[in-house]
C-alpha cells in the first residue's frame, strides 16, 4: 500500500484523495483493500488517465520493487498487474 500511496502523490496530494473517493464511489473499494483489488485499481488509472495511467502504474511498480530489492526492468504493455504478479514470482525465488 505504502509503493501506491508514494505513486499516486506524484499526482498530488488531493489528486490522490480523489482517486481514492473515486475507487470507494464507484468501485466499492476502501482505500485499504485496494491491495486484494489491484485490478480496480489498474481500471480506475487507464479510465481516468488514459496513457498516463500506464506511467503511474510503472511509476508505482518501480517503488514496489525497491522496496523488495529487486531489480526493476521494464517490461512494454505490462501493467502493473503484471508487474506485482512478476515481483511476487522473483520474491519467492530469493
Amino acid at each position: 500500500m505504502e509503493s501506491i500511496d508514494e505513486g499516486l502523490l506524484a499526482l498530488g496530494m488531493n489528486v490522490r484523495q480523489v482517486l481514492y473517493l473515486y475507487l470507494e464511489r464507484h468501485y466499492k473499494v476502501r482505500r485499504e483493500d485496494i491491495p486484494e483489488r489491484i485490478r480496480d485499481l489498474h481500471d480506475v488509472l487507464k479510465d481516468l488517465l488514459g496513457d498516463g495511467g500506464e506511467v503511474l502504474e510503472k511509476f508505482i511498480a518501480r517503488r514496489f520493487y525497491s522496496r523488495l530489492g529487486l531489480e526493476f526492468i521494464d517490461h512494454k504493455g505490462w501493467t502493473l498487474i503484471d508487474y506485482l504478479e512478476n515481483a511476487r514470482n522473483l520474491y519467492k525465488e530469493n
